[in-house]
Formats: structure tokens, C-alpha cells, sequence
């Protein structure tokens, strides 16, 4: 600066004087290998205990982005890039290998296929890179081969050299001993297989799951064992009523009950994969509820003799003086008649975990034998069956509807009424149409019942996870899932009674138009 402003800085012998600084740095190299943080989810589960193999035997190890242009699926220079999936048992046995080509769209991915496993055993997945020498990769001109891209490994001369470097794919660590006690020799082997990587291959992500006793979740809940089932209620006319039994049995975890959550900051999520209702089975459902209560509400929507539903949802307005509430049956939450009513209990056992480092090391259990030591087949053990518990409030439900009906009734009488008959009399414009007639006096003449002692049933089901999910392809489709019913004792409750047309025990069933008494 001279004279208060800037000018060019020369130097004594003339010239710009010119000042120079050089930072040295590395460029990222990129995603080499997967880890958790770069995946959305795989299927199975990351150390997802009950893996149902026949329930989805589509598995997938899915990235959170396309990583098309990481190292981790491109192939190094010079080289030619192939992946297989390998499946090992932790217990020891014959790794499972099959070929896969990773996909690129929005997430890349890779798809493969569960193999027949053996049940209650914890698996290892392990996605391997195998390069091989490709010479139709490199550059070749006058002066020879063109030097590998810095940071490329090892030259080509040295790729061609390890290829004769292969090695068994089956590994295994072996030790033996010997020992001396007064002239006898002991010898013991201890031999633990696995799958060892050759010096072409790259493992790049490894993660584990267990497979549960059952391969299907019919089998797994069909074993489920009633041990209790409390009840909860009050001997009132119109009692709240919640059952909760207990089963014994093989354990539900983490991602059956909870889901799992992905994404940014786990916006994105998968629901979980078991799902329970009630399985609509029990006497109280066929013949108090169903006949007398939803029958009859059908019939009234059928009809079009009443504007007011059942109580799903409340909407509350106003014009300016007087409020007005208006109950209607949509959106419905569990369902007319009411089954989307059994959840897993919240004071009952959490869920399990997913599997704990030491579920997922390798075994160091080791059974005797004469002569030699073999590894256990059982594999890290899950602990002893626990109970799960449910909540069953379908009888909460049931009973507010019963009170919404007596509300619902004398508005269709008025609407579509009377209920008198005259068989002698020709005139029937007056009188309200079968079947109504015959449902509203069904309704009017039977007092609300308690639910009834016997068998009751909660029907489980399995909702697949992305890559075995079904979609429905028209409007209107089923879409159906595998299933299975857990049944349970009720005996708190009154007895049922018996089906005697004309004594009132239970009103009869309404009339169709037909003449026939229906269910």
C-alpha cells in the first residue's frame, strides 16, 4: 500500500512479485464397502431373530441412494467384477453360495434367495466381490501396458500372478493336541467350518439373522398353548368387557410387533409383520352379535330408512347458535361387525430384541465325543419360550354399538314403520318391509349379552415385507395373507344359551322374504 492505496508489489530486480502456497490433499476415495449408514433395509432383517423362510424366501440387500458409480459394484481397473451372496451357519456346515447382479435405479440393490435352512439357527450373509484379470480393461499402446489410476492396487503383472494364488472357498480352523497320561496318548481335533475369501475376493457387507422352529407362521401360532386369559369387566346390564389371554410358545420380535423405521431420519417405515384380529369365531359372535346387532345394522343401511350410524367417528358444527354432533360409522377403525380389535398387550413382555454380538459369533460350545471335540448343531441358544400376551376388546365395541342401535332403532320405526301387522288385512303400504320388520323386533326383544364362556379365537397374520409384498392389481381385488387362528378359553363369562325359537332364550332370526329364517 503506498499513499493509502493498493499497487502492485515488484520486485528490486523488476517484475510482479509473486507469493506461492501449496496445499496437498486426497480426494475421497468413495463407498468401498458397505455399511450400515449407506443401506435403507435388507431382508431378512439385520439380526432379525424367527425368520419365517416360507413365509418370504425373496431377500434383498437394499442401498439408501444409487452407488452405480462407487467402487463397492464397479470393477477395479483391469479387472472384471462378479458378486455372489454366501450364506453360512454360525454353528458350522456347507456354505450356501448363489451368483448376483447388483440393480441400479433410484437404490441400488441386491436380490437373492433364501435357501432351505435349517430351523433355529443363526445364519451369516455375506455379499462377495470376486475380480478376476480382464485384459480387455487396459490400455495398450507402443510403449506397453498403461499404469493403473493411482491408488488402483497392484499392477497388472501382479493381478496375472494372484491368479494362481486361488484358494479353498471352504475354510476351516483346525488345532490338534496331543497329550500323554501314563503311556496313552490322547488326540483331540476341534474343526469349526466356514467360508475363508480367496485373494481375489472382497467382502463387502455381512450381516446375520436366526430362522424360527416353524418355517410358516399357521405352524408357529397353531403352537402357541392357552395358559390363562384374564377377564375384565362388571357383572352392569351393559358391561366394558376385555379379555387378555396368555400363550406360551416361540417369541415374537422387534420387527414382528414394532416395524422398522429407514430414511431420513426415519421417516420411512415398514410396518411390522405380524398382525392380529379377532378371528370372529366364538359363539357370542354368531349368535348374539352378528345375528342381532350387525345384521340388523346392515339391513338399516340396506334400507335407507335412517341417516344415523354407528359411532367411528364424531364431526361437531355449528351455525352460529346451536352445536350439532353427527356420529358416523366412517373412517372405521375396527371394522362392522368389529374385529380390528386384539393388539399385543402393552403391560405384557416386550417384544425381543434383535440378536446380541454374542448370538451372532461363532459358536465356542463344543460337545465330547470319544477322540474328538464337534461343534454343537443347536447354536446360540434364544432362552426359554416366554408368554405372549393379548388384548381382546372386541366386547368394548360391541356394547357401545348396542347402545348407538337402541338410539338408531326408534328413527328407522319412524321413518319406515309401523311394525304392526295385520295378517287379515290386505293393506301393507303402511307396514315396514321383511326383513327389517323381523330384525328390529330381534333387536327390541333381546336383551344385550355378556359374552358367553367357551372358545374364543385370535387370528394372526403375516404381512409381508417389501420384497415379497402383494399388490392388488384391479380395484376391488383380495389381496390375502398367510394366517393362522390361536384359540383361548373365556370361562368368566355366562353360559351360552340355547337356540329355542319362541321361548326368548334368544329372539329368532329374522325372516327373509322367502320364508326362511336366516343364520
Amino acid at each position: 500500500m503506498i499513499g493509502g492505496q493498493w499497487r502492485p508489489a515488484n520486485k528490486s530486480s523488476g517484475g510482479p512479485a509473486i507469493w506461492e502456497r501449496t496445499h496437498t490433499f486426497k480426494t475421497d476415495g468413495g463407498i468401498e464397502e458397505l455399511k450400515a449408514e449407506n443401506l435403507d433395509y435388507t431382508y431378512p432383517f439385520h439380526r432379525q431373530r424367527f425368520v419365517l423362510q416360507d413365509e418370504c424366501r425373496n431377500a434383498v440387500i437394499r442401498c439408501d441412494n444409487s452407488l452405480a458409480n462407487q467402487p463397492v459394484f464397479k470393477s477395479p481397473y483391469g479387472k472384471r467384477r462378479s458378486f455372489k451372496i454366501v450364506i453360512t451357519s454360525m454353528t458350522g456346515g456347507t456354505p450356501m453360495e448363489q451368483a448376483v447382479t447388483p440393480k441400479h435405479n433410484d437404490n441400488s440393490y441386491v436380490a437373492f434367495t433364501l435357501p432351505q435352512l435349517a430351523n433355529s439357527r443363526t445364519y451369516s450373509v455375506k455379499l462377495v466381490a470376486k475380480d478376476v484379470f480382464d485384459a480387455s480393461n487396459l490400455s495398450i499402446s507402443a510403449d506397453g501396458p498403461a499404469a493403473p489410476p493411482s491408488g488402483s492396487g497392484q499392477s497388472p503383472a501382479q493381478q496375472i500372478a494372484n491368479v494362481n494364488l486361488q484358494t479353498m472357498s471352504m475354510g476351516a480352523v483346525a488345532s490338534n493336541v496331543s497329550t500323554s497320561n501314563q503311556g496313552m496318548v490322547i488326540r483331540t481335533n476341534r474343526v469349526i467350518q466356514g467360508y475363508a475369501l480367496r485373494p481375489d475376493e472382497k467382502l463387502l457387507y455381512e450381516y446375520h439373522f436366526r430362522t424360527s422352529n416353524y418355517n410358516t407362521l399357521p405352524d408357529k401360532v397353531t403352537a402357541l398353548v392357552n395358559t390363562s386369559t384374564e377377564y375384565t369387566g362388571t357383572t352392569a346390564t351393559l358391561p366394558k368387557e376385555v379379555l387378555s389371554p396368555s400363550f406360551t410358545g416361540e417369541r415374537f420380535d422387534t420387527y414382528d410387533l414394532v416395524g422398522f423405521k429407514y430414511g431420513p431420519e426415519g421417516l420411512l417405515k415398514i410396518y411390522p409383520l405380524i398382525g392380529v384380529q379377532d378371528a370372529k369365531s366364538d359363539l357370542w359372535h354368531t349368535l348374539f352379535a352378528k345375528p342381532i346387532l350387525y345384521d340388523y345394522y346392515a339391513a338399516i343401511k340396506a334400507s335407507d330408512c335412517s341417516e344415523l350410524e354407528l359411532q367411528r367417528s364424531v364431526i361437531w358444527t355449528s351455525n352460529g347458535f346451536f352445536p350439532t354432533t353427527t356420529y358416523r360409522d366412517h373412517p372405521d377403525p375396527v371394522g362392522i361387525p368389529p374385529f380390528l380389535t386384539v393388539n399385543f398387550h402393552p403391560l405384557g413382555p416386550l417384544p425381543s430384541s434383535i440378536l446380541s454380538d454374542s448370538e451372532v459369533a461363532p459358536s465356542t460350545t463344543f460337545g465330547m465325543s470319544p477322540g474328538n471335540w464337534s461343534v454343537s448343531a443347536d447354536g446360540p441358544a434364544t432362552g426359554p419360550p416366554i408368554t405372549t400376551r393379548l388384548q381382546y376388546k372386541t366386547g368394548e365395541w360391541v356394547v357401545k354399538d348396542y347402545l348407538r342401535l337402541q338410539t338408531i332403532t326408534p328413527d328407522v320405526i319412524s321413518h319406515c314403520g309401523p311394525l304392526n301387522h295385520n295378517p287379515d288385512g290386505d293393506d301393507v303400504v303402511n307396514e315396514m318391509a321383511e326383513p327389517l320388520r323381523s330384525y328390529v323386533i330381534a333387536f327390541q326383544n333381546t336383551p344385550y349379552k355378556r359374552m358367553f364362556n367357551g372358545v374364543y379365537g385370535a387370528k394372526f397374520f403375516f404381512y409381508p415385507p417389501p420384497p415379497c409384498a402383494q399388490s392388488s392389481i384391479e380395484p376391488g381385488d383380495v389381496v390375502s395373507y398367510s394366517n393362522g387362528i390361536a384359540t383361548f378359553q373365556h370361562t368368566a363369562g355366562i353360559t351360552p344359551p340355547r337356540w329355542n325359537p319362541g321361548t326368548g332364550t334368544v329372539a329368532q332370526p329374522p325372516v327373509n322374504q322367502s320364508g326362511i329364517r336366516t343364520p
